[in-house]
Order: C-alpha cells, then structure tokens, then sequence
C-alpha cells in the first residue's frame, strides 16, 4: 500500500572548515555550501561537470552523527562516476535528495547502503546509464541496482568458541554489533550430500561426483567435506575443478579418499555479531569447527530507503545480466517505506538473500523477470531469510509473483542456502504473472493477496525436492487469496501441510 512519508525540515546552520573538511554540529547540511561558486553555479543550472559522487561521499563522510546532507539542488538528470555512499564507516547519517534522475553504470556495481545510513527520497529516480550485462557486486548472486552493504574479510576461531579473529585491522572498521555474519564453508548441508564416484590422493585436482548434482551444487563454487577435508572448488558438467588451495582448505589436511565416499557440501556458518574489540570479534553462537582464514561477510544493519523513488532497471527482454531493482543481503532491520516503484530488472523486483526482520513497503513491481523462460520473481526471499515482512499495493506484467524459497537450484556463492521461515508477504493484487507464487522447502510462512490474476498455476507448496537430494520440510504455511482470476490450476503441491484460505472465485 502506498504510504507517504514525512522527511522534515531542514535548517541552514554555520560550516566551519577544519583539517581540511567541512564539519558542523547542524543536524541538516546544505550540500550546495559545501561547494565553491563554480560549482554552485553548475549545480544551480543542472550541469555539474564535476564528480558529484565523490562529492556527496566526501560530504557523508564529514558529517557529525545523525545529521543529514541535504542534497535537493540536485536536479534533472544526474551521472554518477561512483557509488555516492562511504562503506567503511561506524554511524548513522542520512542522505536527502530531490526530483532528480541519478543515473548510474551498474555493470561497475550497486549503489549500497552502508548500515544505520538513511537515503530520503522526494520524486527521486535511479537508473543504468547503459544497458546492464551483469551487476559486479560482491553481494552476489542478489545483485541490484540499490542494495544493503555487505563488509567482506578472512577470519579464524576455535571451534566452541564464540570469538573470532580477523585477519586484518581494516576489516573491523565497518563491523558492529546487531550485523548478521556468514562465514564460509562451515555449516553441515546433509540435504545436499553425495559422494565419490572413484578414489581420489591428496594432490587430486578434479574429480566426479557418484550421481547427478545439477540441481543440488551444479554450476557453483562450493566448499565441500570428505571425511575430516574440506575441499573448495567449482562444479561443472558433474566434476569438482578444485581452485589453487583448495585442497585441506579453512585449516584442514589434504587426504586420500575412497570410491563411494561421502561428500557433504558445507554452507555458510549464519550468527549475529555481539560485539567488536579490535580484530576480535564476538558471536551469538559458538563455532561448531576450527577455521584458519574463513571467507565471511557481514550484512548492514538498520539501513533505510524512504520518501518516493523510482527505481527502473530498463530491461526491456533479450540477452541480460541476472540483477534486481533493489537487493539485500544477509541485512538486519532493513526498512524501505514510501511510495516505492520498482520495474522492469531480469532476475527480481525486491530480492532478499539471507536478510533477517526486513520491513519492505512497497507501491508497485512492474514488469520483473522473463516470463517466457519462466524466470524471476516480482519479491523474492530466499538463502535462510528469516522474520521478514514485505508488502506491496501492485505487481504486475511479470513472471512469478512470491517466491519464498529454501534456494535455488544450486548452492550459491554465499552458501546461505537454507529454510526462509517465518516471513509474512501481503500484496493488495498480482496481475498478468505466470504464477502467483511458490513457497518451497520452508515453514511458517504466511502470504495473502487481494487479486492473483495469473496464466498458469496459482501458487505451488512443495519441500524442495527437485533442489536437494533430501526432502525438506514445508510446513505451517499460509496462503490467502480473496480472487483468483485465469488459473490452470489452483495449487501445486505439499496441500496437507499448507492451511489454504480464501474465497477463490475462478474467472475464466
């Protein structure tokens, strides 16, 4: 439903240049005085020739806590040589635009919301300056033009310990408590097991799989556990081509295995972080393995997308990178809420990958995926993304509506693969969709829709059994739909454990 937002007023305080910066103690900052008379004058005409970007950084960076930059004189159309936002920073701050049009080579990368940052819009756009092939973001494979900031580092622990030890003093800089963390290759996926098709040494490069692994790890770079070794490398065509040390990789040995082994691909390891002293940093659970020099990332916490925006990813069909409008992962207390448009992006309207206790309000989805290769979805959660509430007055022309799912086919580069439970999705109509929605291998969930206007299957229920080797379970689910207009079929499957409520009038 739309919902509009008031930003407040802003009040034109002194600036004082110091240490080669502007500062204030002003809770609002005029960007246009931070600028010299040129550049005023551009800004003023809506020609700056100069890195607003940069600017608008330079000026986030300098804030006191809590303050906001109010950047409204920029208007027309905006081009952005960079990701406007400072990622390694430990505060909040607010940034404040007006109706203006900020284009943006997302093959570079996202425009990404660092934590406790603020981004209020009034009639504000965001769209490619060229057509996207791939979004280049290390928040893959949830790509979007706008996401939450993800704070990459190597870190090592003692497995019952809660306390982990980064590898470098750079890395604790954008680290606080509240974010959720993922470190690699740590947490057991029996679902997803299989094993060796023929003995392999200790110096074995490349091997095969015993089975099909196309819809469990194909196509993906994993880490996996044979016996006490884990091993990193990249599935393809049925092989394992294991990466340069990937053998006895996070601190293990290298060692000969047997035919038939059991092969075990290893998640991410998801906590909270509690505390940050140093390079020590301290987690709500207790490590369940020793690690030497883990991949993790850390999500952003308590980031904010508010006022009116647009968000146009301008696919309009053929060849494309897979990329969403707006994008988060592994965040904690993501809140959007407005009178937010979000359209026409290949892969995802909102997609949210392992975030926690999302509130996402939205206005409308337009025209998300390719239906034709029934791909997409208008909002999509999934990788263990937990407590989330999202709704929406509108989707429309695309191919799946909701989709609320265990993975997807194939474990990702995160490995957050795992149950979404506990959601609530509410949209007021889903019109001209393939389908609905689906909830797959994941419980709790509740979704309801006003309209579901669609050509194919209402909405599926399964528990995941085309995407594991193992079933999972699909339970406590809720699906209400008032309408149901142009269905081939009502529902899929897993019924017996899905509560179906509703009147369903059938228009055909």
């Amino acid at each position: 439903m739309k919902r509009r937002v008031f930003l407040g007023a802003t009040a034109a305080m002194p600036l004082v240049f110091a240490g080669g910066a502007w500062t204030s103690r002003a809770r609002s900052v005029r960007w246009l005085d931070l600028l010299d008379e040129r550049q005023r004058r551009q800004v003023l005409v809506g020609r700056p020739d100069f890195d607003v970007a940069a600017s608008l950084r330079q000026a986030l960076e300098s804030l006191p806590d809590d303050a906001t930059l109010d950047a409204r004189d920029l208007t027309g159309v905006v081009d952005l040589a960079s990701d406007p936002f400072p990622q390694a920073q430990r505060r909040a701050f607010a940034l404040r635009t007006g109706e203006a049009t900020f284009r943006f080579d997302f093959n570079q990368g996202s425009i990404a919301l660092p934590s406790y940052a603020t981004w209020q819009g009034e009639r504000t756009r965001i769209e490619p300056a060229r057509p996207i092939e791939r979004v280049l973001t290390d928040a893959a494979p949830a790509g979007g033009l706008v996401t939450t900031a993800i704070a990459p580092g190597l870190c090592s622990g003692r497995a019952g310990s809660d306390t982990i030890e980064l590898s470098h003093p750079v890395e604790a800089q954008s680290l606080m408590p509240g974010m959720r963390v993922a470190i690699f290759g740590l947490r057991e996926t029996p679902s997803l097991a299989t094993s060796l098709a023929s003995s392999i040494g200790p110096q074995t490069r490349e091997f095969a799989f015993a089975g099909n692994v196309d819809a469990t790890i194909g196509a993906s770079q994993v880490y996996l556990r044979i016996g006490e070794e884990v091993v990193l490398g990249t599935v393809a065509q049925g092989r394992l081509r294991v990466s340069t040390d990937g053998r006895g990789a996070l601190g293990t040995q290298p060692s000969a295995h047997r035919a038939g082994a059991e092969i075990v691909p290893q998640l991410s390891f998801l906590a909270s972080i509690t505390g940050v002293t140093g390079t020590a940093v301290t987690l709500d659970r207790r490590l369940p393995r020793t690690i030497v020099r883990a991949p993790f990332r850390a999500g952003s916490v308590g980031s904010r997308l508010m006022g009116r925006f647009e968000i146009d990813g301008a696919y309009r069909g053929g060849e494309a990178g897979a990329f969403s409008c707006l994008a988060s992962t592994l965040s904690q207390d993501f809140m959007v809420e407005g009178e937010i448009a979000l359209s026409r992006a290949s892969h995802g309207g909102f997609m949210g990958f392992g975030c926690s206790d999302a509130k996402i309000a939205l206005a409308s989805v337009t025209a998300i995926g390719r239906p034709q290769e029934q791909f997409g979805g208008s909002i999509w959660l999934y990788g263990s993304a937990s407590g989330n509430q999202v709704s929406a007055g509108s989707l429309s022309d695309g191919n799946g509506g909701i989709f609320i799912d265990d993975k997807s086919y194939g474990v990702s580069r995160y490995a957050l693969e795992g149950p979404c439970d506990d959601n609530t999705v509410s949209i007021g109509q889903v019109v001209r969709h393939r389908i609905a929605g689906q909830i797959s291998g994941s419980s709790g969930n509740a979704v309801t829709i006003g309209l579901a206007q669609v050509s194919d299957t209402a909405f599926i229920v399964d528990k995941g059994a085309t995407q594991s080797s193992r079933v999972v379970g699909a339970e406590r689910n809720r699906v209400d739909i008032a309408q149901l207009a142009g269905a081939d079929r009502i529902f899929g499957d897993a019924l017996n454990e899905t509560e179906l409520r509703g009147p369903f009038r059938i228009e055909q």
